[in-house]
């Protein structure tokens, strides 16, 4: 399992938008107390390398860049997908196709 770090009303600012992905950890990854205010999605069976791979993540934009600062976004997520997400009984292949939804930020 993987977990996917996002912006959420307690980290907003003003360079950031709500489900901005800040970063992907696997399950064994203790996110502890700092990320009490984060989002964070729980992605049963897949791994955090996985995710990387699958959205060609390079969570930062470089300094050049005057857009937001983190480079994809899982807003376009449903609810139901969210769900989907977190249940184990959602095979790889559709839980790679809802990640097919992360969107890059402009």
């Amino acid at each position: 399992m993987a977990q996917i770090v996002c912006i959420a009303e307690g980290t907003k600012r003003d360079n950031n938008n709500i489900d901005d992905i800040v970063g992907i950890e696997d399950d064994n990854v203790e996110l502890g107390d700092s990320y009490s205010t984060f989002k964070i999605y729980k992605v049963t069976g897949v791994t955090a390398a996985e995710i990387f791979k699958k959205i060609n993540l390079n969570p930062y934009r470089d300094e050049e860049y005057s857009g937001p600062k983190y480079a994809y976004s899982m807003s376009t997520i449903s609810k139901e997908d969210e769900t989907k997400l977190e249940d184990v009984k959602v095979g790889t292949t559709e839980t790679l196709a809802i990640l097919d939804k992360v969107k890059e930020n402009g």
